[in-house]
């Protein structure tokens, strides 16, 4: 004090148009008259809490009083300080901060903890200007707690407010600033030129990108993907984890290391059309023997028609069986997708795809074909060959898919037409490095 105030009641209004007046309460006595101005403007010598309202009159002697406005006069808001902690200190994900604080007031003292409140803020920063918040937490009434450093995205940092209010409700707000402590987290590959992935940071390594310690990042090797002309896979990374993970960004230095195989392709079975011509009859599974490349087996490829019938079409798929050790098909390792022959299609080589690819053992494996109706509508290329040849029927039929075993088979003298297309890998590496900024 002394404190001026200027007032505005221009914004009052007459429903019906009428001139107004106008009559303040200025020094919150309840007497109205202490002006009639439009826009008074009131000194206040005295120091306290008043309470002032306009009453405003039509022609007619129509009256309305406005909500009071509330004044201070000669209150000093009060000054919060933040005892812990100190600027200085640095936080990882997960740690436990303390805080505490007090706040004088010119009038009231020492204000009670009643009228403290905190709130922890957490400010993401795509560029040093360039930031958001996130409200983490807040504390209402208390002088002192404690919180855990919330784990997100770097660049970021902490503000932790204190705001104190005084007895006539005047606030007043500090603030400290808590920077974490992060490192460099470095995906790099061999061969070089593979693309990685740190978080929403894709490219071609290396990468780097600094991480809050503790800090939950995710890393990833796409697959398949082209390096230097040739097809690469993902095999494994050294810690056990999926092609894509989660890590928690370490301490010290580490490295996490990416196995990737190189993709190589190749067939194996027979490759030239045969000279002889058998039917594929219903219900009927009929296998023939190969010689198999430790691989993944990706589809099956035969020879064949649909000039066994004039009119209709049978459905046919393809079936690959391990051996059983006697020289005869035992376990069922894949069947194929189901191919639709047409009566009349030329002799042609089809393809019968796997949903995945089937693992198969070097060594001896049979490959084949279950049918259903219309019998013998489908062709198949074969060479004569001593009971080479293993078929049944197909316990349940063709609805009910392959057996598994095989079952006991009759032989007869006959090799088909048809290869497997594989894959191989062999190792390369791509590796992750983290160091401490």
């Amino acid at each position: 004090t002394p404190l001026t105030v200027n007032f505005d009641g221009s914004g009052s209004s007459d429903r019906d148009g009428d001139p107004i007046t106008y009559s303040w309460d200025l020094n919150g006595d309840g007497i109205y008259g202490d002006s009639t101005a439009q826009k008074p403007s009131f000194t206040y010598t005295t120091p306290g809490t008043y309470n002032v309202r306009l009453q405003v009159t039509d022609s007619k002697g129509a009256s309305s009083v406005s909500a009071p406005i509330t004044i201070n006069a000669g209150n000093n808001p009060p000054v919060p300080t933040i005892t812990t902690p100190a600027s200085t200190l640095t936080w990882k994900v997960g740690d436990p901060i303390a805080f505490s604080g007090s706040a004088t007031d010119q009038e009231d003292g020492t204000e009670p903890a009643s009228r403290l409140s905190w709130t922890i803020i957490l400010h993401h920063c795509f560029t040093p200007t360039n930031c958001h918040t996130h409200l983490i937490q807040t504390f209402n009434g208390v002088a002192s707690g404690t919180f855990n450093a919330p784990d997100h995205e770097y660049p970021c940092w902490l503000e932790i407010q204190l705001t104190a209010t005084d007895s006539t409700g005047a606030t007043a707000t500090t603030s400290v600033r808590l920077d974490p402590q992060f490192i460099n987290l470095t995906v790099a590959s061999n061969p070089t030129g593979a693309n990685v992935g740190i978080d929403e940071i894709a490219g071609a390594a290396p990468l780097t990108k600094q991480a809050v310690i503790g800090a939950t990042n995710s890393i990833s090797a796409p697959s398949p993907q082209t390096i230097g002309g040739s097809t690469y896979v993902f095999s494994s990374w050294s810690d056990g984890g999926a092609q894509t993970h989660n890590i928690v960004a370490p301490a010290t230095d580490t490295t996490y290391t990416a196995t990737y195989v190189r993709q190589t392709s190749g067939t194996f079975g027979t490759t030239i059309p045969g000279s002889s011509v058998d039917t594929a009859s219903i219900n009927l599974k009929e296998v023939s023997r190969y010689t198999a490349v430790a691989s993944n087996v990706t589809k099956l490829t035969g020879y064949v028609s649909g000039l066994g019938a004039t009119s209709g079409s049978q459905k046919i798929k393809a079936v690959l069986y391990a051996d059983n050790g006697s020289g005869h098909p035992g376990a069922l390792l894949g069947v194929s997708n189901e191919v639709t022959i047409t009566a009349g299609a030329a002799w042609n080589w089809v393809d019968f795809t796997f949903a995945s690819p089937v693992a198969v053992q070097a060594g001896t494996v049979w490959m084949g074909y279950i049918a259903s109706s219309t019998s013998d509508l489908t062709q198949l290329r074969y060479d004569p060959s001593a009971n080479e040849l293993n078929f049944n029927v197909n316990s349940g039929g063709y609805a009910a898919g392959p057996t598994n075993p095989f079952g006991t088979p009759t032989l007869s003298n006959k090799h088909y037409s048809i290869y497997a297309t594989y894959t191989t890998s062999g190792k390369a590496v791509a590796h992750m490095t983290a160091s401490r900024g």
